[in-house]
Parts: C-alpha cells; sequence; structure tokens
C-alpha cells in the first residue's frame, strides 16, 4: 500500500512540475495557453491525491452506476479535503496571504465604482495574483534540479520566439518593429528576454553541471538576445539589463575584497553612462543638423520644369531639412498614379500621406518632386500608405532609429503641441493626467472600474490634444493604483511588493533579485500587472520564486 501511495505521489509531482514549466513556456509565446495551464495548475491544486486506481476499483467492486456515484463522492472529498486542508496551509504563510492581498484590493474597489463591465474585466486579468500565491504558497517545494529544468524549458521558449521575430525580420514581414513580437505585447517579450539574459549569466558563470559546449550555446543565445532586443529597439528591455547590471556591478564594489575587480567595475558603472550621453548627443546633433544651404545655389526648378518650394525653416529629417526641393503638383500627380490612396487623404495609419510621403522622400536623399516618387519601389509605396515615414524604420531598425523617432516626435511637438504617436511624451501626457485626477480622488482613489473613464474624462478637461485613438492608461503602475485606490491603496500595493521578500530575506536570492528590480523598472514605465501577459509574468515568476522552490542562489556565492 505504501509503494502505491508513494506511486501516486510521484505522479502527481511530475505533472506538477510539467505544468509548471509549460506556464512558464507560454509566457513568451501564447495568452491562450497561459490561461489554459494556470487552470490545469489550479485543478492539480485541488484534486491533489486524486487516484485513477481507486476510481477503477469503484467500477471493478459493483455496478456501473455504485461505480459513478462512488466516483463523484469521492472527487467531492478529495476536493473538500484539499480545498480545506491546502487553504489552511496558505493562511499560515503570511507573505503568500499578503501577496495575494493585491487582489482584495480589486475586491474592495468595486465598492465606489459605477462602470462593472470594466470592473469585471479587471479582475478577471488580475486572477493570477490571487492563483499562484495561493497554489505556490501551499504546495510543496520543489527542488533545485526541477527549478533548473523549469528554467531550461522557459529559455527554450523565449529562443523560439526570439528566432520567429527574427523570420518576421529578415522576411521584412514587419511594418512595425513590435511586429516582430506577434505573441505577447513587445514590451513584455521584451523583459522576458531581459530575465533570460541573467538566468543565462547565471548558467555560464554560476551553475555546476555544464560543460564548456553548452555554456557556449548558453553565451550563444545571450549574444541573440541581446542583439534582438536592439532590433525591436526595445529601450524597456535595454535599461532593465543596463539598471539591473549596474545593481549588481554597486553590489560587488562593496562586498568584494579584489582591488583589480573593484576598479573595472568602477570604471564601467561611471564609463558607460559617459559613452551612452556622447552617442545619444552625436545621434541628436546630426538628426537635428543640416548642414549650410546657400539658397542663391539651389536648383529652382524640376526636370520637368515644374518649380520648387524651399523651405529652411521646416522640419528636418536624417539631418536633411523636409522642406527643401518640394514640388507640390509633382507629387500629387506622381503619388496618385502610383497609390490608391490619395494624396490629400489619411494613411492607413490616420497620418496625412503628403507629410508621410515628403519625410520618406527626404530620409532616402530624394527630391519631393516626380523623378523622386519614381524611384520609390512598390514596397516601399505601401509602406508610405501604411504610415511609415522614413526608410531606415524598415531597413535599419535599432537603437539609432528609436532614438530618430524620439526626435522626430519631439520636434512635431514642439510645432504642434501634439504628443500623439511619441512614446515618451505620450507617456508624460499620460503621467500629467493621472496626477490630477488623484488630486481630485486622493483617499481611496475612482474604484476598480472607473479608472479608464476618469482618466479619459481628464485628458479631455486638462484640454490634451491627445488624438483618441492615443489615449492610454497612466503608463505608470504606481500611479495607476494610486487613481483606482488612492494612497491607500498604493501605500498597500508597496507593502505587499516588499514585505514578503523581506520576511523571507530573498532579496539575497539572485533569482528574484534579478526579476523583481526588472518588474519594479517596468512599473515605472507602464501599467504591468493590468494587461494579461504582464500580470502573469509578474504574479507567476513572483510568486513560484518566493514560495515554489527550496534552493536560495545567494548573489554573494
Amino acid at each position: 500500500m505504501t509503494a502505491k501511495v508513494r506511486y501516486r505521489s510521484d505522479f502527481h509531482h511530475t505533472v506538477y512540475i510539467l505544468n509548471i514549466a509549460l506556464i512558464a513556456m507560454s509566457l513568451p509565446l501564447s495568452k491562450y495557453t497561459q490561461s489554459v495551464f494556470e487552470i490545469s495548475l489550479l485543478l492539480l491544486w485541488i484534486l491533489s491525491g486524486f487516484s485513477f486506481r481507486i476510481v477503477f476499483r469503484f467500477f471493478q467492486n459493483g455496478n456501473v452506476f455504485e461505480g459513478i456515484l462512488h466516483t463523484i463522492e469521492y472527487i467531492a472529498i478529495t476536493i473538500r479535503h484539499n480545498a480545506v486542508e491546502k487553504t489552511k496551509l496558505f493562511y499560515r504563510n503570511k507573505p503568500a496571504v499578503i501577496t495575494a492581498s493585491v487582489f482584495l484590493l480589486y475586491l474592495l474597489g468595486l465598492v465606489y465604482t459605477s462602470n462593472f463591465n470594466y470592473a469585471a474585466t479587471s479582475l478577471r486579468i488580475k486572477l493570477p495574483i490571487l492563483l499562484f500565491p495561493l497554489i505556490f504558497g501551499s504546495m510543496p517545494k520543489i527542488s533545485h534540479r526541477e527549478f533548473k529544468q523549469i528554467l531550461l524549458g522557459y529559455l527554450a521558449a523565449l529562443l523560439a520566439g526570439v528566432f520567429i521575430g527574427f523570420y518576421i525580420f529578415f522576411n521584412k514581414e514587419f511594418l512595425d518593429v513590435r511586429d516582430m513580437s506577434p505573441f505577447i505585447n513587445p514590451i513584455r517579450f521584451s523583459l522576458n528576454i531581459s530575465f533570460g539574459v541573467f538566468i543565462l549569466l547565471w548558467f555560464v558563470f554560476k551553475e555546476r553541471g555544464y560543460n564548456n559546449l553548452e555554456k557556449a550555446g548558453f553565451v550563444l543565445t545571450i549574444v541573440l538576445f541581446l542583439s534582438f532586443l536592439v532590433i525591436m529597439e526595445s529601450i524597456s528591455g535595454m535599461i532593465s539589463i543596463v539598471v539591473t547590471l549596474f545593481v549588481f556591478g554597486v553590489y560587488t564594489v562593496y562586498k568584494t575584497k579584489s582591488r583589480s575587480l573593484r576598479w573595472v567595475i568602477v570604471i564601467f558603472i561611471v564609463g558607460f553612462p559617459i559613452a551612452i550621453y556622447i552617442y545619444v548627443n552625436q545621434v541628436v546633433r546630426e538628426a537635428t543638423t543640416a548642414p549650410a544651404i546657400h539658397t542663391e545655389q539651389l536648383d529652382k526648378y524640376t526636370k520637368l520644369g515644374n518649380p520648387y518650394t524651399n523651405n529652411l525653416n521646416s522640419q528636418i529629417e536624417n539631418g536633411k531639412y523636409v522642406g527643401l526641393y518640394v514640388c507640390e503638383k509633382e507629387l500629387r500627380e506622381a503619388w496618385n498614379k502610383r497609390s490608391r490612396i490619395k494624396y490629400d487623404s489619411l494613411s492607413n495609419s490616420g497620418i496625412p500621406v503628403s507629410n508621410t510621403l515628403k519625410r520618406y522622400l527626404t530620409s532616402k536623399n530624394l527630391r519631393k518632386d516626380a523623378e523622386g516618387v519614381g524611384k520609390l519601389s512598390n514596397e516601399e509605396i505601401s509602406q508610405i500608405e501604411n504610415g511609415i515615414a522614413n526608410c531606415n524604420y524598415i531597413n535599419d531598425p535599432g537603437i539609432k532609429t528609436r532614438l530618430l523617432k524620439i526626435i522626430y516626435g519631439i520636434q512635431h511637438y514642439k510645432v504642434s503641441g501634439d504628443p500623439s504617436g511619441n512614446s515618451i511624451l505620450q507617456r508624460l501626457e499620460y503621467m500629467k493626467g493621472a496626477i490630477l485626477l488623484f488630486k481630485h480622488y486622493p483617499l481611496f482613489g475612482v474604484g476598480t472600474g472607473d479608472m479608464e473613464d476618469a482618466l479619459f474624462e481628464e485628458y479631455k478637461l486638462m484640454k490634451s490634444k491627445l488624438k483618441p485613438e492615443f489615449m492610454f492608461h497612466a503608463h505608470n503602475q504606481f500611479l495607476t493604483m494610486a487613481i483606482t485606490f488612492g494612497a491607500v491603496g498604493l501605500l498597500w500595493f508597496l507593502f505587499a511588493l516588499f514585505y514578503p521578500p523581506v520576511k523571507l530575506h530573498y532579496f539575497s536570492d539572485y533569482f528574484f533579485l534579478v526579476f523583481f528590480i526588472i518588474m519594479f523598472l517596468s512599473m515605472l514605465s507602464d501599467d504591468t500587472i493590468d494587461t494579461h501577459s504582464g500580470v502573469s509574468m509578474f504574479a507567476f515568476f513572483y510568486s513560484f520564486l518566493l514560495f515554489g522552490r527550496k534552493t536560495i542562489k545567494n548573489i554573494v556565492s
């Protein structure tokens, strides 16, 4: 009998590990399978100890009807036993209870909300915050060997996602670099990649049991991950990696006894920001400074004999005046012959075709006339129709191109006052609206369901020039918590975020500390737990790393 019980326990544990691994592998690849395996994990939790052998015995010892009745009774007893006993275990795990209490905030916010449709959606999205602490806080902890296997599965899924992204990139099957993350939001994908980089670094430098060939494979994977972040222009992902390295660098300088290592790290800590500043400053200077123009030396007519207009007060694209060598008559006629979208109408992205065409031609160093339009390929015509205003956005994505987008957005904002379409300026506008809204409801906020309605109304009250399609949430998790639940809710959220790792001394754990830094940084620039992929990643790894495993990998080791 003992052997049979052990067999059932081992089988259930194996399925439990497999389920956790499938959730981890789903995080960068599929929101649908995330939900499916979250549900199956809950079933494993509630049916822990269930044995098919016992069910078969019911049917062997009686008729079918009695077997069904006994099976139903057995399932009910198993569910009741697990629900009672594991809930008791959960309530004894105070850090897990504190973590799950964030979900309670959203329930309490129903008391004074009015938009219950939005509230119901918000509660559904936030369910992982309740689910994972409950399960990992009441199930047996897994071994480091099993933990490592789960991480390897997670890395394999990340690598698959990166390969798919590279395929999209090399085949030019994208209109925006964000299309290279086809399964989940690109920001969330970049956060997963950033965490993956640090997992790989541990496997290369700290984890025992890997030979040199395997470690070389890990290093190559790190290079692929970093290259993909650059191509995808993921500022958030790269900042996460740099800041995390900075934190570990400062810690190492404080702890290490090696003077040479200390100096190397200090030079890196000081030198790297300086190098970034020099690079950014150079890109800005090149992008915003056009060469000296002598108007008397400019051509007055196109090859077809039509006059040019030259506006040296126009915006600058890639270091060239957009308003130089423009012939509206030829542009309109030549464009209308090649495109189904007329010159004086809007592109598929809602931007005037005329402006997009002029910017695109400028980025290719072509004149804005019939000859310039004639040199565009059919593929480039399609890009312009879809609102692509610079050839480098498709042909040369990366850090420099990302900076060029930001620079142009700032230039456009100075002229129009409209932050729409520029991620940094939009975030500043969102922050302004969120702060104003918080001042109206400082204590308890607007409630679970009214956050979006109230914030969008605040944008209108402050007469923001944001276009409706660019009106989004605060893009700062802490501000979002403040306007939803007020100062009281924000303080509790911060307590629930910091208390569990402090209580369990997990800020000394390498994996948890890396993940915490990445998540905290993401919350400064995004509503991380307000999206399905974001809250799943946060709730899963936060709970799994704190409550689900035995071994702590101390950063000092």
